[in-house]
């Protein structure tokens, strides 16, 4: 039998109603939470996950906590890695009020045109950073031929080295209490680091300006310490002077000092190519034949060992404080003893004594038959 077309079963007005009433419960039993999108800045192009993320924005916005018993998952596991804790909750939230609060905000870049897997919610009532794991957009389902709500299934965050820097105290707090650190161990100087400024180092000989972000400023003893994340070297970057097929490379615009053994990447590049030799500031010699057209923008990046903070001296300055102007020479660093204090249970530095004792590296082949190649 035909349903009764007396019953429109979703007018504009009827959804309009059913929207608004469904805001009015949002904003009355709902919580305020910080929604913050993710910015991927490396991609693995064959596995299509993200390698590097960042968090740099966040909106509050009112959503309602549909795990009425609780925390849902898998709880609490101890596994081989540790105890691990996968408590779940449900959310639910406004698609009108996501466009008006977030989604207005998309960008060609961000195109924010609904919350995303791998997006965070802090949610201030329990302290707590959530990744969303699945957004359902068809809950509850065509009830008067509309959606109105998004439903997110979000999961206790694993925090694993990305750049947070929202400007809430609360959610930074997770960068600078469990990135990777570094300690350094400074000598002369003066002024007081702030925790979450950017600090830098200079090279006057290679032009190369370390950065980094300060996660603890504190003195044991007579000795002054300084716990850095996020250390990372400035990219020189030019431009291709003349179309290229080879290995030489003429350039212009050059910002930075180029050194041999930089890495090379650009359009065109499928990777990367490394500097072999560096005939001038406008003329280099790489190591494998590229193809490059005119004005291509390349990127260079600074080998390794120019990538971290080091011992102040001769033309290595200073460790200096964007906002603080604080300024003291680093004497050495220590990554193993910024280890132990991020987790007091860690043995790093336990597992590379016993390691350097247990591997012969005066044979030949450490890792074979006794001296034998």
């Amino acid at each position: 039998m035909p349903r009764n077309v007396y019953f429109s079963q979703g007018s504009k007005s009827e959804q309009n109603l059913y929207e608004d009433i469904v805001i009015e419960g949002l904003r009355i039993y709902g919580h305020d939470v910080y929604y913050i999108p993710r910015r991927i800045v490396n991609q693995d192009g064959i596995f299509n996950e993200a390698t590097l993320s960042e968090f740099g924005e966040s909106y509050q916005i009112e959503m309602y906590v549909d795990s009425v018993d609780g925390y849902e998952g898998d709880g609490n596991l101890l596994s081989k890695f540790g105890l691990e804790v996968r408590n779940q909750v449900n959310l639910v939230l406004s698609r009108r009020r996501w466009e008006q609060l977030i989604g207005r905000f998309a960008t060609s870049e961000t195109d924010k045109v609904r919350p995303l897997e791998g997006d965070l919610i802090y949610f201030p009532l329990v302290k707590g950073l959530f990744e969303i794991k699945y957004v359902d957009g068809d809950t509850p389902f065509y009830q008067l031929q509309n959606m109105p709500t998004y439903k997110l299934t979000c999961e206790l965050f694993e925090y694993s080295n990305e750049a947070i820097d929202t400007g809430i105290a609360e959610v930074d707090t997770f960068e600078t209490q469990f990135a990777t650190r570094t300690t350094l161990e400074l000598s002369s100087g003066s002024g007081t680091y702030t925790v979450g400024e950017d600090v830098t180092q200079t090279d006057t000989t290679g032009d190369i300006i370390v950065s980094g972000e300060v996660s603890r400023d504190y003195t044991e003893g007579t000795t002054h310490y300084l716990d850095i994340t996020s250390q990372a070297a400035n990219s020189p970057t030019a431009n291709v002077n003349g179309s290229v097929s080879g290995t030489t490379i003429t350039l212009d615009g050059n910002v930075g000092t180029l050194v041999s053994g930089m890495r090379v990447r650009g359009t065109g590049i499928a990777d990367f190519v490394t500097i072999r030799t560096v005939t001038n500031q406008n003329s280099i010699i790489v190591d494998s034949s590229v193809s490059l057209t005119d004005d291509t923008s390349l990127t260079f990046e600074h080998i390794a060992s120019n990538q971290v903070f080091r011992t102040t001296s001769g033309t290595i300055g200073n460790i200096i404080g964007s906002s603080s102007g604080a300024s003291y020479a680093i004497g050495s660093q220590d990554s193993f003893k910024a280890l132990d204090i991020n987790d007091p249970s860690a043995e790093n530095e336990e597992f590379e004594t016993v390691g350097n004792n247990f591997i012969d590296f005066s044979e030949i082949n450490p890792f074979g038959e006794v001296n034998i190649t």
